[in-house]
């Protein structure tokens, strides 16, 4: 495994890397189903997300929300100056415009 995973809170969390607008799933466009879907994010030392997993929200819209987590970049969380594997919950906003 990956051993130890810090659990931090995304305010903790600086982004490097944030992707361009997310692609909106055109099955629930046509539905008009929007939301928020939560994702859990798990990073590796290098800041790059190994995993991310949509806990809550939409099903229709979670693979999307994943999928975008999965191109952010964020800075690498740190103990005692040392780069660690964390964790943190990302809220993927979905609305309709």
């Amino acid at each position: 495994g990956t051993g130890k995973v810090m659990e931090v809170d995304f305010s903790q969390v600086k982004v490097r890397y944030q992707p361009p607008t997310l692609a909106y799933p055109p099955l629930a466009k046509m539905a008009k189903i929007q939301g928020t879907v939560v994702v859990e994010i798990t990073i590796k030392p290098d800041g790059i997300p190994n995993e991310a997993v949509a806990k809550e929200g939409p099903a229709q819209l979670r693979k999307a929300a994943e999928d975008y987590a999965m191109q952010w970049k964020f800075e690498p969380q740190k103990e005692n100056g040392v780069p660690q594997f964390s964790r943190f919950r990302l809220n993927i906003v979905f609305r309709l415009r």
